[in-house]
């Protein structure tokens, strides 16, 4: 019986040994697919012309730049930055569909975190156009009777807002730490106003 028992013992064992393989490591080398080039765009027939489009899509940065304080700045941005207090800074025109629901992601951030920032809004709808190429054109016609209109576009200007809606926050030392245009949802913009507390 002890023959018997040792003998589907060693039987199990060489099994076993056999079932793990035991024969090294494999790597699989395959080729890597190749993928194909875009086609280049078409060539332009006689008389026709092509138009570079402006890039408007959605984009954001973290950056660290010191807010411009001085002319062109408006009175509330310069008593904030006095005080310390960081601010998330909205540049928007009204007239734009995604404005909604931009503005909707923003009121939630600003709500859950008041007192740690405050929300300044622009509406720069009344006073810019977006031309045929996706640039931004200034309507100067309705800033003519419009001071605060002028201080409004003098001041983006100096922010670099090439595109509505447009955001920047600023922490409390007075430094730009992140903007973005287009589209932002609630919680990105919350991790980065969490940062102006770090």
């Amino acid at each position: 019986m002890r023959r018997l028992v040792a003998a589907v013992s060693v039987a199990l064992l060489a099994f076993v040994l056999v079932g793990c393989g035991g024969g090294g490591e494999e790597t699989a080398t395959e080729a890597p697919a190749e993928t194909a080039a875009p086609a280049p765009a078409p060539a332009p027939t006689d008389g026709e012309s092509t138009q570079v489009m402006a890039d408007r899509s959605d984009a954001s940065a973290e950056v660290y730049e010191p807010m411009p304080s001085g002319e062109g700045v408006p009175a509330s941005v310069i008593e904030r930055l006095d005080n310390g207090q960081a601010m998330v800074l909205f540049f928007y025109n009204s007239a734009q569909d995604v404005t909604d629901d931009v503005r909707k992601q923003v009121d939630i951030v600003a709500d859950d975190n008041t007192g740690l920032v405050d929300l300044i809004s622009y509406d720069l709808g009344k006073y810019t156009k977006v031309d045929s190429s996706g640039a931004v054109k200034v309507n100067e016609e309705a800033l003519a009777n419009d001071p605060k209109g002028q201080e409004a576009v003098q001041f983006a200007r100096q922010l670099g807002v090439d595109h509505v809606p447009y955001l920047v926050v600023v922490d409390e030392a007075g430094y730009e730490i992140f903007w973005s245009r287009g589209f932002i949802d609630s919680e990105l913009l919350d991790r980065q106003v969490q940062r102006v507390s770090e």
